[in-house]
């Protein structure tokens, strides 16, 4: 029986949507998801995140198939590609 193997990968970035779609449109990237992720208020509000005031980022949860896609490529999108102006302070949560 052959067994399908998938990656999970956190990018911490400064506005998850348009990041979000940009990657979920990639051959390889089976899901994603967003989120608040590093802060220290539990459950924040969106404007709660936006106000700078709870050490949040906003996150992109991607789940992926290796084998059509490698780590190294999603990490050079986000870092140093179209996504690479999106980046928060904290770079890449992995």
């Amino acid at each position: 029986m052959a067994y399908l193997i998938f990656e999970k990968v956190y990018f911490g970035m400064g506005c998850f949507w348009g990041a979000e779609k940009y990657l979920w449109e990639l051959e390889g990237v089976l899901f994603t998801s967003v989120g608040y992720g590093d802060g220290f208020t539990r459950n924040p509000t969106y404007e709660e995140v936006c106000s700078g005031q709870t050490a949040h980022n906003e996150i992109v949860e991607v789940i992926y198939d290796p084998k059509k896609i490698k780590f190294s490529l999603l990490l050079s999108i986000v870092m140093i590609g179209p996504l690479s102006g999106n980046i928060m302070s904290g770079g890449v949560t992995v």
